[in-house]
């Protein structure tokens, strides 16, 4: 079953990131959850599937970090880019 906003949660993200903190909100087609490792970041995630109204569907996710050094960011940037490059394939605008 689902977590309910307020919920703690720990996982081991398709990235090898372990990721802890709370349910910050869900509805329908988004999740959002905050990271204690992320100097109190948040990660929201949206996923859409094709469906009459949206026929391509589509997906996307927003990492917000605070207080990493550059380093750390950059490998963690790394790490969620090539994720998501190799989870999810482009389209142009319009689903073309």
């Amino acid at each position: 079953p689902a977590l309910a906003p307020g919920s703690r949660y720990a996982l081991t993200a398709p990235t090898g990131d372990a990721l802890a903190g709370e349910v910050w909100h869900r509805n329908r087609h988004q999740v959002g959850i905050t990271v204690d490792g992320f100097g109190d970041g948040l990660i929201v995630l949206h996923d859409r599937v094709p469906d009459e109204g949206q026929p391509t569907g589509w997906s996307s996710i927003t990492i917000t970090t605070y207080g990493l050094d550059d380093a750390t960011f950059t490998a963690l940037e790394a790490r969620w880019r090539a994720w998501w490059t190799s989870a999810f394939t482009p389209k142009p605008p319009g689903g073309g």
